[in-house]
């Protein structure tokens, strides 16, 4: 996947006002391969949930305010650490206390003083636990045949882009690709051809781009590319780049009764636009630019209206 490392370790946060609890909790995972981060204080530990984006939070639930229970609140209430787990540390909850820590949305309790065996189940069973769910979560936001990112997952991350140039002032391109006349290979020499033409073009494009950039299967016949940081100018030099590749590569139709199979070459079509405060939605510009490419095919079609960003990321 783009940009994605998914051989990172594991992250645990340990929030608690005592220090001596994150010495007895470092020590007692010190062998389990995970990357530990210590807050003291609520306010710190909501700070770096969101630098860090933990997997696991493993939260005092008596601290000085903010308390464990409005930590835990805000956590769950921010779209940027809601799926980070938390389990509650605790010297001895009630039980209404415990399913008020439950229903705000924790998923465990610890009571102090830790048995290491315990802490290091709970540990491994609540990592599981998230792990599956990224499992999850990702296969939902990937096209099963590509491997790209998908549209939800474009949906998901498109108004943080937006919102982030907006605010910046940093430029934001959209690269558009269309596939030429891909339903009359489909139609005239199958769905096989058609489906590794286009996980063929699926890998070269994904190869081409930078980790940073979002590369995703937008429609049957059509890539997405947003690009932070680079706007339409560097975002067109990117667009040739792509449709070049495109167009050099090769297929192989194998052939029927008897024929010798034959090579089979495709080329792409190419709209770029370039996110705009006052201009009409980006990616509708980009589909308009690219109605434009496709009327001619295999070639890169710009649009960029008058108050776009010009400055590109070296």
């Amino acid at each position: 996947m783009s940009g994605q490392n998914e051989h990172a370790l594991q992250k645990v946060l340990i929030v608690d006002d005592a220090a001596p609890i994150h010495s007895l909790i470092r020590a007692r995972l010190a062998g389990e391969g995970l990357e530990l981060h210590s807050a003291y204080d609520g306010e710190t530990g909501l700070r770096l949930a969101l630098e860090v984006q933990p997997d696991l939070i493993l939260l005092d639930l008596e601290m000085p305010e903010p308390g464990g229970f409005e930590v835990c609140r805000r956590l769950k209430s921010d779209p940027r650490t809601m799926n980070a787990l938390v389990l509650f540390l605790t010297g001895g909850a009630a039980t209404e206390q415990k399913l008020r820590g439950l229903e705000l949305g924790a998923v465990d309790y610890l009571a102090k003083p830790f048995d290491s065996a315990e802490l290091r189940a709970r540990v491994r069973s609540s990592l599981r636990i998230k792990a599956l769910l990224d499992l999850l979560s990702r296969k939902a936001m990937v096209d099963g045949s590509t491997g790209l990112w998908n549209r939800a997952f474009l949906e998901a991350r498109l108004g943080g882009e937006l919102s982030l140039a907006r605010r910046t002032g940093r430029p934001l391109g959209c690269i558009l690709i269309g596939i030429d006349r891909l339903n009359a290979v489909r139609d005239g020499q199958g769905h096989r051809l058609a489906d590794e033409i286009v996980r063929g073009l699926a890998a070269a494009f994904l190869a081409e781009c930078r980790t940073e950039d979002l590369v995703c299967r937008y429609g049957a016949a059509e890539f997405l590319v947003l690009t932070p940081n680079v706007g339409a100018e560097g975002a067109t030099r990117l667009a040739e780049r792509l449709r070049a590749r495109g167009a050099a590569m090769q297929f192989q139709h194998g052939g029927h009764q008897g024929a010798s199979p034959a090579d089979v070459r495709i080329t792409c079509s190419v709209g770029v636009a370039e996110f705009a405060p006052k201009a009409a939605p980006m990616i509708a510009r980009a589909e308009q630019a690219l109605a434009k490419a496709a009327a001619g095919g295999n070639c890169v079609v710009r649009d960029v209206p008058p108050d776009a960003v010009t400055k590109d990321a070296a």
